[in-house]
This record gives structure tokens, C-alpha cells and sequence, in this order.
């Protein structure tokens, strides 16, 4: 056991590990990793999905914070800083933490430029935990450094540069991951098969009846795929938007960490061109799927006689961009995504996810980010990027007036209550991003504003779809919700 003593000194953990916490006192110990399935993530779907996908832990750090030594403008900044040894070229390294009063999850990758060198000549990775590193925690006792006093968990994990069961190398990029695993296609999308994760393109009849009179297109959002957006949406439904649309319903499969929301209509535009086939289409989408939509209904319908677009359900969609794909926010984001996902929300959490597939999808996604963050990369993220307020594709949309009566926003403000275990993960869960929110109203992911009012882009009042706070639903959760599924059949039906 190593003990903190308040002081800037570096303590060696061994190993080759060592720890520097100025102005924090209590322990770290260095563990060998849990044997066999027993792990400490806290969640139910990560660690199976770690193993899954070659992440292995080499080593876990009991932290434990008994006392702030110093005030916060004299603790150095609120900065832990790990140093482990570097494993060599062939292999990356990163960083979970959890909490084991609430089970929430943070990912650190090394800082900066990692000072490497190979496993004989001891190069060394640096992980620097910040004060609003690990957010959340037990919601009881003082709030500092790591978000509450009390024990951590740091999980250092690491993983081939070439995976070896895909062949995926990881310093190409995240395109090169989703031309493997996430490609543009579209595909049939009626009942039951709105929860299937294998699917075939449509084929030259199939293509035939979607284009035969009004059909649906359902478009997903970031690190989702089809089933995993929409697959919590009752067969009851699907079934009445079955007969509603005669049978003609579609999902449109895209990469969303590469590919702009952009490329991703031009792709379908390109598609439709080479097919010489014409599509009359209402739209339901999630998330960055709603940009992609814009795009499709605002630049594509009008300049191709190929695409028609009618009404377009907007469910919680960033219309104004979202912080959290600021680039400085980008592990706040993976680490939003993989606690909505793992299970470490409690049962809640598991309603319409883990039966439809949702959290594999999602999870699948983050770590491969996070494997290319892992090597100090950032390859290939411009359809993660696409959603930064500031950027390019939110300002274009929004800077000019169009007509926005095809348009219905599906919008939430979450806001957690309650006082069992998982409620009070979700309150931690919730607060941890208000310095990202700035405290605006969110479903965590967007801000609620953002959903419907975007500078000169603005749906109605009478077309939007507010849910109570009450219903507390948050990103990941709209298509499971009990008051959704029956609004999207009154909008699409009216």
C-alpha cells in the first residue's frame, strides 16, 4: 500500500507504475487484474464486451481519498497523474475508471505526445486525472478532486494496434473500422425486423415497392445502428406504421464517426441516381440521424427529382450541435455513451437496450474510439466533429431561413429523481455533465433548446413533442419510452 500524503511527490506503486495526487491524502495499491469473469467495472454488458473486443486489463489501482490537504487553487491544478510503462508499438494502452458507489465510467488516454520507447527501454504513458475526471461518485460526503471523496478504481487496459480477430489496424482510423463494420446501405425495416442487427441490402424488387407510393425511412444516430436506435419501438407500432405506409418501411445504415452527415446523403442521393430509382419518403430520426435528414430534405430533394421527403421526426436531435463534440469534450462524450450503454444505470438502463442489442452497438463504437485515442490519434472523426456548435455543418444549416412545416421535434429535458441506487447514479450521472451544459436543460446528450430552436432553423410550438421531466427519459432512451412510440403514429397518421 502506497500512502498520499498531500504532497506533490511521485510514489513509485511498482511494476513500473507510479502515482503523483498533490494535495490529497489516503492510499493507492496496485492489484493484479480480477481473475477469470470476476471483475469491479460495476456494469453488466462492458466487461464482456471489453474481452470481446481485445481490451485486457494488466493491472487495476485501488485509490482511495480520505482528505483534501489543500485548497483548490493550490493542489497543482486537481491533477492525478499515472505513469505506466509502455508496452511498445505494437500495443495501446488506456484507462478506465469507476466508481464503485455508483458503477459510472470514465476513459483517460495518455496526454499528449507519449513519451515512448519500447518494453525493454522503459518508455513510460501518462494518464492525468483531473478534478472533473471520474464526476460522479457516492452522493454523500465532500466534493473534490475525482468528484467525491471516497474510493476509485483505475482499470489500465490494454489492446493490440492490429486486432486480431477483424484484422482492423488501428492507426488507420475509425474509417477503416466502420467500412468493416458500419457501411452505408439501406435495408427493409418492418416489423420484427426492426430489431434484427444482420441485414442485406435491398434487392431490385425490393427497391421497387419501397418506391411504389409514401414510405418510411428511419434514420439513426451516432455510434447506433438501425435495430440498436429504433429496436426498443413496440411491435404494436411497427405494426400500425406497417399498415400505415402498406409495408414500405426502411432503415438507412450509415457510418456516423467518419462520414459527415453530409457524405451520408450523398451517398444515398448517388444511390438512388445509379439505381434510377425515385423515393417519396416521411422520415423518422435519432439524433445526428436529424442532420443527415436536413440534409437529405433541404439540399438533396432539392436539387434531384430522384428523392422527395415529406414529414421528418426530429427525436432529440442536436439542430444546434451539441458541447460534447467539441473536440476538448470528445472523452465526455465516450464516456456519456458508455454509461448510458453499460448497465451502470441499474435496471432502467436495460429497457429496450441490452434486449435489442443497443449496448453492444453503442459500446462497439466507443471502443473503437477510444483504441484510436488510445494511440493519439484522432483518425477519421468528422462525423463525430459534424456536431460541434461551432463547426461548419450546424452553422451552414442554421444561417438561413427555410420552410420548417415538414418538420416535428420529439424533445427531453432530463432530470433524475428518486433515492434507490440507481437513481442515484443517475443524479450523479446527470450532474457530472452540467460544467459541459453550462447547465442548460439536456437529455444528456443534447441540449433541449438545441432539439427544436437553432438560430434562424425553429419548429413551432405546435409541432414539437416535450416530454415531462417526470418521464425522465434520457438520449438513448426515446423509442422505449411509453410516450413516444403512440406520437410518432399520431404525426405520421395526422
Amino acid at each position: 500500500m502506497t500512502t498520499l500524503d498531500g504532497t506533490s511527490q511521485q510514489h513509485d506503486l511498482g511494476g513500473g507504475f507510479k502515482i503523483s495526487a498533490p494535495g490529497v491524502i489516503g492510499d493507492a495499491v496496485l492489484q493484479p487484474p480480477a481473475a477469470g469473469t470476476t471483475r469491479r467495472s460495476g456494469g453488466t454488458a462492458i466487461d464482456s464486451l471489453l474481452v470481446g473486443y481485445e481490451l485486457d486489463d494488466v493491472a487495476e489501482i485501488d485509490l482511495e481519498i480520505t482528505q483534501l490537504a489543500l485548497a483548490s487553487a493550490s493542489r497543482g491544478g486537481d491533477e492525478i497523474v499515472i505513469e505506466a510503462p509502455d508496452l511498445g508499438p505494437t500495443v495501446g494502452q488506456v484507462m478506465l475508471s469507476v466508481d464503485p458507489a455508483t458503477g459510472l465510467l470514465s476513459w483517460h488516454v495518455p496526454e499528449g505526445d507519449v513519451v515512448r520507447g519500447t518494453a525493454t527501454r522503459g518508455g513510460t504513458q501518462r494518464f492525468v486525472l483531473g478534478s472533473e475526471s471520474l464526476a460522479a461518485g457516492a452522493p454523500s460526503g465532500t466534493r473534490g478532486m475525482l468528484g467525491w471523496i471516497g474510493k476509485k478504481l483505475l482499470r489500465v487496459l490494454v489492446y493490440p494496434v492490429t486486432d486480431k480477430i477483424t484484422g482492423w489496424i488501428v492507426d488507420q482510423g475509425l474509417s477503416a473500422w466502420e467500412a468493416r463494420a458500419r457501411p452505408h446501405g439501406v435495408r427493409a425495416f418492418g416489423p420484427g425486423a426492426h430489431r434484427s442487427k444482420d441485414w442485406n441490402a435491398l434487392d431490385v424488387p425490393a427497391w421497387q415497392s419501397l418506391s411504389a407510393d409514401r414510405a418510411l425511412l428511419f434514420v439513426h444516430g451516432t455510434f447506433s445502428t438501425g435495430a440498436g436506435a429504433f429496436g426498443a419501438l413496440p411491435d404494436d407500432i411497427m405494426a400500425a406504421l406497417s399498415i400505415r405506409y402498406s409495408g414500405r418501411i426502411a432503415a438507412f445504415e450509415h457510418p456516423t464517426l467518419s462520414a459527415t452527415p453530409t457524405e451520408n446523403a450523398d451517398w444515398l442521393a448517388k444511390l438512388l441516381e445509379a439505381a434510377s430509382t425515385n423515393l417519396d419518403v416521411d422520415i423518422v430520426c435519432h439524433s445526428r440521424g436529424g442532420l443527415v435528414s436536413r440534409v437529405l430534405a433541404e439540399r438533396i430533394a432539392g436539387a434531384s427529382s430522384r428523392l422527395k421527403v415529406g414529414k421528418v421526426i426530429l427525436v432529440g436531435v442536436p439542430n444546434g450541435g451539441t458541447p460534447l463534440a467539441d473536440p476538448q469534450h470528445m472523452t465526455d462524450l465516450l464516456d456519456q455513451m458508455t454509461n448510458l450503454a453499460s448497465g451502470t444505470l441499474g435496471a432502467a438502463a436495460s429497457v429496450g437496450v441490452f434486449a435489442t442489442g443497443q449496448a453492444g452497438d453503442i459500446i462497439e463504437a466507443v471502443l473503437a474510439v477510444v483504441k484510436v485515442l488510445g494511440r493519439g490519434l484522432l483518425v477519421g472523426a468528422s462525423g463525430l466533429q459534424s456536431m460541434d456548435p461551432k463547426g461548419a455543418l450546424v452553422r451552414s444549416l442554421n444561417e438561413v431561413a427555410v420552410d420548417t412545416s415538414r418538420y416535428f421535434a420529439v424533445c427531453s429535458d432530463h432530470e433524475p429523481s428518486g433515492t434507490s441506487v440507481s437513481a442515484l447514479a443517475l443524479r450523479a450521472f446527470d450532474a457530472g455533465m452540467d460544467r459541459v451544459f453550462e447547465s442548460a436543460a439536456n437529455d444528456c446528450v443534447v441540449p433541449t433548446i438545441g432539439m427544436h430552436t437553432a438560430d434562424k432553423f425553429v419548429i413551432a410550438p405546435e409541432r414539437r413533442v416535450e416530454l415531462l421531466k417526470a418521464d425522465g427519459v434520457l438520449h438513448t432512451r426515446y423509442f422505449g419510452s411509453t410516450s413516444v412510440g403512440p406520437r410518432l403514429l399520431d404525426l405520421l397518421q395526422g
